[in-house]
């Protein structure tokens, strides 16, 4: 019997597919939150509101404030590439570095190079561009490295888990004024684009979906943004606007949890397993017989 991952199947199509809607709902996001006048009207009447209506709270503020949620932050990516490396050694530790650093980088490119806010209408809210939101990455991108390197069986409470963790972060973010809900939709897409893309890479699996499947992978993440999208752009008043702002914060990592569930399904990091005394007799059989062969 084979016991190296050479017998297992790549899987690789289902996270690609995964990756490329994680892509289009990301472009969706921006088109329709950051490119449209209502769209922007909408956040900017959230943020105002969240900045002058009294909504600090201490626990957001003490998850963004005092740098206690960055520390936190930090211990969790570390105890993750332990696990990392502790189950899969430097495909374990590759998987890690890559989604973190990955996610945080493309989240730096896109939100201070590549992508821009334009000024549709005037405003009294800061203009520059804030999508996706480095916080949201950064907490989105360590609960998918942990998720990716966590035996599958494990993986959706996992994901469930840290998915609260990271909306307390997205809510925060919005509630303190310092993002839009565009911004963190960003930020989770960015994160789960980058782990599915790792995930297709350096993981193996078990099985091959039914084509319906990568139907689902490629249209269901834009779900949300856009239905968030008519609901706020249906809330009449600045209260109105940040009550849903803040509800989309919420929804939006959970659902990209419940996502990431599905097409890491069976997923494991590639590694050599140890060979097995029936591999081991087996491959000392295979010799003395070439060895018979040749005398």
């Amino acid at each position: 019997m084979a016991t190296s991952d050479e017998a297992q199947p790549r899987t690789w199509p289902l996270p690609v597919a995964g990756a490329f809607g994680a892509l289009i709902a990301l472009g969706v996001t921006f088109l329709a939150y950051v490119h449209t006048v209502t769209g922007q009207r909408a956040e900017n009447g959230a943020v105002h509101q969240a900045q002058t209506g009294g909504l600090a709270d201490p626990a957001f503020s003490f998850l963004l404030k005092g740098g206690m949620g960055t520390v936190l932050l930090g211990a969790v990516a570390v105890f993750t590439l332990g696990v990392g490396v502790f189950r899969a050694r430097f495909v374990g530790a590759v998987t890690v570095v890559g989604v973190i650093g990955g996610s945080t980088l493309l989240t730096e490119l896109l939100k201070d190079g590549l992508l821009e806010r334009p000024d549709l209408y005037a405003t009294s809210v800061a203009g520059h561009n804030s999508f996706p939101s480095g916080h949201v990455t950064g907490a989105m991108a360590v609960l998918v490295a942990l998720a990716l390197v966590s035996p599958h069986r494990v993986r959706p409470f996992v994901l469930g888990g840290g998915s609260v963790l990271v909306a307390a972060v997205a809510v925060a973010t919005v509630g303190l004024g310092w993002h839009r809900a565009s911004d963190t939709l960003g930020g989770c897409l960015v994160a789960a684009m980058v782990g599915c893309l790792v995930a297709a890479f350096a993981g193996r699996g078990r099985r091959h979906p039914h084509p319906a499947w990568f139907v689902g992978a490629l249209v269901v993440p834009s779900i949300v943004p856009i239905a968030g999208r008519v609901l706020l752009g249906s809330a009449a008043s600045a209260a109105e606007r940040l009550d849903t702002s803040i509800t989309l914060a919420a929804v939006g990592a959970p659902v990209t949890a419940l996502a990431l569930v599905a097409l890491l399904h069976g997923t494991e990091l590639a590694r050599r397993a140890p060979e097995s005394a029936g591999g081991r007799h087996h491959a000392t059989h295979r010799c003395e017989t070439l060895v018979r062969q040749h005398v």
